[in-house]
């Protein structure tokens, strides 16, 4: 599955020797402008200046505090962080040798849980040490080399529009997404830049794997499971919403010339809908575009 949010796991930091601190601070630096020439948002501990350090008894805001050598870093990455501040990795860290083991248990599970098949390590870390880790047959893997990062990134499909999407999810996924002239139109409506592309292949591949084989009607464990999985929210229109005659014809659309109600729907943000209807193996889109109005809700 895409990405376009990757952890960053700081241990390295936290073992560093005084003497190679400001060429981990570069490698930082160098993972962010990969991640940004390719719109992928890098997640780092929110309190990343309070992480301790093993030579004295100070944290990083301490050790760099005066030192103008390290003042270009500073500005660069508090900036990266602002304009990030939605997606901090907000949790615990353990700095003692006796909860090395902890650590590592907790980054890796936390990985499993918000769905990261992928995390950045910085090239000194001795704690994880291996390329790949199974978490009960989840995948992760670990990158600690900037060059083997760059070639991933390069693996990455970059799209252009959303019927670019489209084609490259039914590519890899056997025809099983059928867009419609209606999602085709809607699709016009918002913006076709990658990152949005990559959001709405997210949210498609996700829709394949884990909703298609259960239906329309989706039970509470396959919707936690769904937006767990893909980070987007899932649902039916509200009864007040499809009672409402021009809401419920917003959402009417047909396959094979048989009109159908498309209420079940992703949301990516607050502006972007996808409405889908499942048939026959395959799943339809009938809108993939602005927020359509409701009983509430004009747009």
């Amino acid at each position: 599955m895409l990405t376009d949010i990757i952890y960053f796991n700081h241990k390295g930091l936290e073992i560093a020797q005084e003497e190679i601190l400001k060429d981990l601070l570069c490698e930082i630096a160098e993972y962010i402008d990969i991640c940004k020439s390719n719109d992928i948002i890098l997640c780092f501990y929110k309190r990343f200046f309070s992480i301790p350090l093993s030579f004295g008894e100070t944290n990083i805001i301490d050790f760099i505090n005066g030192k103008k050598e390290y003042l270009t870093f500073c500005i660069f990455f508090v900036e990266y962080i602002a304009n990030n501040l939605k997606y901090p990795i907000d949790n615990l860290y353990f700095k003692n040798d006796s909860n090395k083991t902890q650590y590592l248990t907790w980054f890796l599970n936390l990985c499993k849980n918000n769905n990261q098949n992928l995390f950045l390590s910085l090239s000194n870390d001795n704690l994880f040490n291996e390329e790949q880790y199974n978490v009960e047959d989840f995948l992760i893997d670990n990158y600690k080399n900037i060059e083997k990062f760059k070639e991933y990134c390069d693996s990455i499909p970059k799209f252009s529009s959303i019927i670019n999407v489209v084609d490259y999810i039914n590519h890899n996924y056997q025809n099983k997404i059928q867009f419609l002239s209606t999602a085709k139109k809607s699709s016009r409506q918002i913006s076709n830049d990658n990152i949005t592309c990559v959001q709405i292949c997210k949210a498609l591949e996700s829709l394949i794997n884990i909703i298609l084989p259960h239906g329309n009607n989706l039970p509470k464990n396959i919707i936690d499971k769904f937006e767990q999985e893909s980070g987007f929210k899932i649902s039916k229109e509200s009864e007040q919403t499809i009672n409402n005659s021009f809401c419920r014809d917003k959402r009417t659309f047909y396959i094979l010339n048989e009109p159908y109600i498309f209420d079940n729907h992703i949301k990516i943000d607050d502006k972007i809908r996808i409405h889908y209807y499942i048939k026959d193996g395959n799943i339809y889109i009938g809108h993939c575009g602005k927020h359509l109005p409701t009983a509430t809700r004009k747009t």
